[in-house]
């Protein structure tokens, strides 16, 4: 995400690896995100979550789309850029 007056400013929402069999889906998460639904962190002290079917994948998705996290951050970026 970009905003109109911050361009060189980013926010990953999710970074994502997979093998060449797809799933399991290994996401990365911002901190905030992680915190806000619960998933606990890695030994490098990140926030990941494995996803291991399609139903999983799409459950997952669904939870960060609806988060305070990526609300919070969608309306900063229109408030700045009005």
């Amino acid at each position: 995400m970009r905003g109109k007056f911050l361009e060189k400013y980013r926010f990953n929402v999710l970074k994502f690896v997979h093998d060449v069999t797809l799933y399991p889906v290994t996401f990365q998460l911002d901190g905030d995100l992680g915190l806000e639904l619960g998933i606990e962190r890695n030994v490098q002290d990140d926030f990941e979550q494995v996803v291991a079917s399609p139903k999983d994948l799409e459950l997952f998705v669904a939870r960060v789309l609806k988060s305070e996290r990526l609300a919070d951050v969608i309306s900063s970026l229109i408030n700045i850029s009005k």
